[in-house]
C-alpha cells in the first residue's frame, strides 16, 4: 500500500504532532474494541492495542478512559447499560471468570433482579473487587460456560444449580417454572451441574418432586379446556414444528395456539423471541393464534370463536 505523500513544502511533523496522530488512531481502535464490549475494555486489550502503562495512565488523566474497576475501563464516558456492567465485572475478576447465580438468571431472563452486588464466579481465589459478590469453584467445566451478548455466563443448567444456594426454595422453584415455561428446562443437566455444589440437596428436593403437566403452564391447560369443552378437534400438545416446540397444534389445520401469560411474555425479550417464533411458523404455511391470561380466563366464548373460525 503506497505511504500517504505530505503536501509538497509541508513542515515535517513536530514529535508531539506525531504523538497526537498516533493517539488519534490508537484511540479510534479502542472505541472499535469497546463498541464491541458494551463500552469496555481491560488492561490487556489496551496494551495489545498500543497502550503503555504511562499512557493508559494519561489517557484516565484525560478522560478518554474511566476506571471501572482495577484494570477494567470504560471508554469515553462512565454510563454503561446492565450488559455493560455485567461484562465489566466479568473481566475485573480474571480470566475463566463467568457471570453466575442470581445475575446470570436476570442476563437469561430467568428472574429479576433488583440487587445491585454482581454474581461473578471464579475457579481462583482471589478477593473480591467492590460490588462484585465473588464465587469461588473448582470445577466450571467448559460446557457449563457460555457467552450471551458477548458476556461470559454459566448455562442456563449451571445458573440453575447454582441459584439453589443463594435463593429460597419458594424463589428457585418458581425460576424453574419459568425456565420451564421458555421451554429451557433441562432436569438432568442441572442435576449433572448440581453434583457436589451448595444447595444440591434442595435441587433434588424439588427435582424429584417436579411433576411438569403434559402442557407446560397453567395457562395452557386452561386452554386445551376450553377446547375440550367446545368439542374442537383434539391438537397436538407441545408439539414439534419446524424446530420449535409449540402449545397447540392442528396440523391439518395448519393452525398453531400460543397461550401467553403476563409472566412470561411480557418482557421486550420474550416479546422478540415471540415474533421470530410466529415468522418461522408463517413461512412454514402456519396460522399461529396467540391468547393472553385475560382472554382465556375472561373472554373464553372469544378464544373458542377464533378458534372455530380457524379450524372451520
Amino acid at each position: 500500500m503506497p505511504k500517504r505523500r505530505r503536501p509538497h513544502g509541508s513542515p515535517p511533523l513536530e514529535p508531539a504532532e506525531r504523538a497526537s496522530a498516533a493517539e488519534i488512531g490508537r484511540d479510534a481502535r479502542t472505541a472499535a474494541v469497546a463498541g464491541r464490549q458494551w463500552g469496555v475494555v481491560d488492561h490487556g486489550q489496551l496494551l495489545a492495542l498500543g497502550y503503555s502503562r504511562s499512557a493508559v495512565q494519561r489517557a484516565v488523566g484525560a478522560g478518554r478512559l474511566h476506571r471501572r474497576y482495577q484494570g477494567v475501563y470504560t471508554v469515553g464516558h462512565t454510563v454503561l447499560r446492565r450488559e455493560g456492567g455485567w461484562l465489566a465485572a466479568v473481566l475485573a475478576c480474571g480470566p475463566g471468570a463467568a457471570l453466575s447465580h442470581r445475575s446470570a438468571a436476570q442476563l437469561w431472563d430467568l428472574r429479576p433482579s433488583s440487587r445491585a452486588p454482581i454474581d461473578v464466579t471464579v475457579t481462583h481465589r482471589r478477593l473480591a473487587p467492590p460490588g462484585i459478590d465473588l464465587h469461588e469453584t473448582c470445577r466450571l467445566a467448559g460446557a457449563e460456560v457460555t457467552a450471551r451478548g458477548g458476556v461470559p455466563v454459566t448455562t442456563i443448567a449451571r445458573t440453575l444449580a447454582d441459584l439453589a444456594a443463594v435463593v429460597r426454595p419458594r424463589d428457585l422453584e418458581r425460576t424453574l417454572e419459568r425456565a420451564q415455561a421458555q421451554h429451557v428446562l433441562d432436569v438432568p443437566s442441572i442435576l449433572a451441574s448440581a453434583r457436589h455444589r451448595p444447595g444440591a440437596v434442595l435441587v433434588r428436593r424439588i427435582l424429584d418432586a417436579w411433576e411438569p403437566s403434559r402442557t407446560k403452564s397453567e395457562l395452557e391447560v386452561a386452554l386445551l379446556g376450553l377446547v375440550r369443552r367446545a368439542r374442537l378437534p383434539e391438537p397436538s400438545v407441545n408439539a414439534h414444528l419446524e424446530g420449535l416446540e409449540v402449545d397447540l397444534l392442528w396440523d391439518e389445520a395448519r393452525l398453531v395456539a400460543e397461550a401467553d401469560s403476563v409472566q412470561f411474555h411480557l418482557t421486550r425479550a420474550a416479546m422478540e423471541r415471540d415474533r421470530a417464533r410466529d415468522a418461522v411458523l408463517a413461512r412454514a404455511g402456519y396460522r399461529v393464534l396467540r391468547f393472553t391470561d385475560r382472554q382465556v380466563h375472561g373472554r373464553p366464548d372469544e378464544v373458542i370463536a377464533a378458534l372455530r373460525a380457524a379450524l372451520s
